[in-house]
């Protein structure tokens, strides 16, 4: 199993045993990208979400990674933290 992404109003739980090991942000769409630690193949899934700031999440696969992205509705300052079962992104 991969990620699996949860929305909140304020904050997203991105549920996974998988290390995280890059994270940036892209403007113009706005997008955060996470990568984590793991060689897997499957096909990229995009979810529309629409709830808060979140628009959509894609999950696609690299070589030896795959990568979380999540479009928001606008530029936000953002701070991953790691949780008990994956990481908490935190959005302002």
């Amino acid at each position: 199993k991969k990620a699996e992404i949860i929305t909140h109003n304020d904050y997203i739980e991105i549920i996974t045993k998988d290390q995280m090991f890059r994270d940036f942000i892209i403007n113009k769409p706005d997008k955060i990208v996470m990568d984590f630690k793991r060689g897997s193949e499957f096909s990229t899934q995009s979810i529309k979400v629409q709830k808060g700031p979140l628009k959509k999440a894609t999950i696609g696969a690299h070589k030896d990674y795959y990568r979380v992205v999540l479009s928001l509705d606008g530029n936000y300052h953002y701070a991953i933290r790691q949780s008990g079962n994956g990481y908490t992104l935190t959005l302002r």
